[in-house]
Order: C-alpha cells, then sequence, then structure tokens
C-alpha cells in the first residue's frame, strides 16, 4: 500500500488556458510539469479499504524526475513523525519511528522517461498509452473552475484501477488525487490525497531527498538480491 501512496506526486504548472478535453487538460497538465522543476505541498490522505477509514496528514517534496520525501504526522500532535518515505532516485525507504524499523527496495521506472508518479514512475508518454482519459462531471469541482481528470487502463487486468486527478484551471496545479481499485483479493481500496499551500520552484535544503538510517533501526530489504 505504501508504493500506491507513492502515486501521489505529480507536478506543476503556470499560465492561463482553457480546455474543453480529457486530452487538453492532460496536456495542460504536462505542459505545467515540464515548466517546473520541484513541488511542495501538505496533504491529507483519506484511505477506505474493507470498511475501514484511516486519515493521515503530513508534507510531501517532490523534485525531477523521480525524487519524493513523504513526511506523515500524528492527527493529535502535528509535531510527532508517525512515517516517512524517500525516494532518492536508486532506491525507497519507507521508515517507523515507533517500529523503529526501515523498508528498503531498489526503485523502478515505467515506461521510461522522465517519471510523473514517483513509485510508480510512468511517464506522461506511458500513461497516454495505456490509459483512457475521460472528464467527469463534477458541479463542485467545476464551480471553483477544476477538472476532474480520470486515467482507466485500456487493458484487462485480474482487478480495475483508476486513478482521478483534480485539476485547477488558474495555473494547472494539481489539486487532489484518487487511486482506486476494484475486484482485489484483499479488498478493494480508494485513497484520496488533498493538497494544499502548495509551492513550485522552492530552494530545497540539499539533503531533503538522502535518507539517514536511524541508529539501531531494523533494516528490511524488501529486494534481498539487490
Amino acid at each position: 500500500m505504501r508504493q500506491i501512496v507513492l502515486l501521489l506526486m505529480v507536478t506543476l504548472m503556470s499560465g492561463m488556458a482553457s480546455a474543453e478535453t480529457a486530452e487538453d487538460v492532460f496536456d495542460q497538465f504536462r505542459l505545467t510539469y515540464e515548466k517546473n522543476e520541484n513541488f511542495f505541498a501538505e496533504f491529507e490522505q483519506t484511505t477506505f479499504q474493507q470498511n475501514y477509514k484511516t486519515i493521515t496528514q503530513g508534507k510531501l517534496y517532490f523534485a525531477k524526475p523521480n525524487l519524493l520525501r513523504m513526511e506523515y504526522f500524528d492527527k493529535d500532535n502535528p509535531k510527532q513523525l508517525t512515517q516517512s518515505i524517500v525516494l532518492d532516485g536508486k532506491h525507497a525507504w519507507s521508515y517507523t519511528p515507533v517500529l523503529n524499523q526501515v523498508n528498503k527496495s531498489v526503485q523502478t521506472q515505467q515506461g521510461g522517461g522522465t517519471g510523473i508518479l514517483p513509485g510508480l514512475g510512468a511517464s506522461f508518454e506511458y500513461l497516454k498509452q495505456r490509459y483512457a482519459l475521460e472528464l467527469v462531471e463534477d458541479e463542485a469541482a467545476a464551480k471553483k473552475n477544476v477538472y476532474r481528470l480520470a486515467l482507466s487502463p485500456k487493458e484487462s487486468f485480474e482487478f480495475k484501477e483508476i486513478i482521478e486527478i483534480w485539476v485547477r484551471q488558474q495555473d494547472w496545479l494539481p489539486i487532489q488525487f484518487s487511486y482506486q481499485t476494484v475486484g482485489q483479493p484483499n479488498g478493494d481500496l480508494t485513497m484520496i490525497t488533498s493538497l494544499r499551500h502548495i509551492k513550485v520552484n522552492q530552494q530545497l535544503p540539499d539533503d531533503i531527498f538522502r535518507f539517514a538510517i536511524p541508529e539501531g533501526a531494523e533494516v528490511i530489504s524488501i529486494n534481498p538480491q539487490q
């Protein structure tokens, strides 16, 4: 599930334009991504699975092509870190402080080229080849000049996967993501990530995408052969 979370990250844009089709919105989104180098936002993530609902919050840092840092904090104590996820370009790291445990895996990239979705690493070209684009009617979003873009796989798989991105027309920035699976053996999953306080092209600390293993932490390698 943590890998799916990373789906969460695409970036940016600037400039005003209009869009009439799903392809128009996707292309404006792609142009924004190409114009910007990094992205910061605070997020709230709501997950539904097997009649359970969880809400987490934190901060997200992303830099092209595939660098990511997500920090989760306790809802009642915003200064208490509960989990951190780092993609450093070679490895994906996930750290849970209460367990003092680190999961490490090799970072992969699908579709080649520049990664649009950290963790999944799909390029815009890959997405357009593999996914059908559709604008979803959303009255509440439309009132705020926000487009709701759905991406569904063109091929059939064991379970259905749907990605949705809410993109505001003002600057073509993503303000919300949704990832949904239907038909999985372990139950359907819906994960919604809402973004706020979005900033682009910031001066980020040099070590923001580096992961230092905490003292005494247990490290579990997901790809032991690597």
